[in-house]
């Protein structure tokens, strides 16, 4: 038996409301994605999951 070292690289995915997908590579903060996209706002997968339209929106800073 071998060993194998398998690595995953680690992206943001933001899906906008008509279904395109954009990926970040990390560090990236919201600010990037929202530059792009102005008058759209980011939330938090697991959040919009658990809470819905009580989801608050990602700052601008944000990680």
């Amino acid at each position: 038996m071998g060993n194998a070292i398998a690595g995953r690289k680690r992206t943001a995915r933001v899906m906008t409301v008509d279904g395109a997908t954009y990926k970040y590579r990390p560090p990236a903060v919201a600010g990037a994605a929202l530059r792009d996209h102005p008058g759209y706002q980011l939330l938090e997968s697991e959040e919009v999951r658990r809470l819905g339209m009580r989801a608050r929106p990602l700052d601008a800073d944000a990680p």
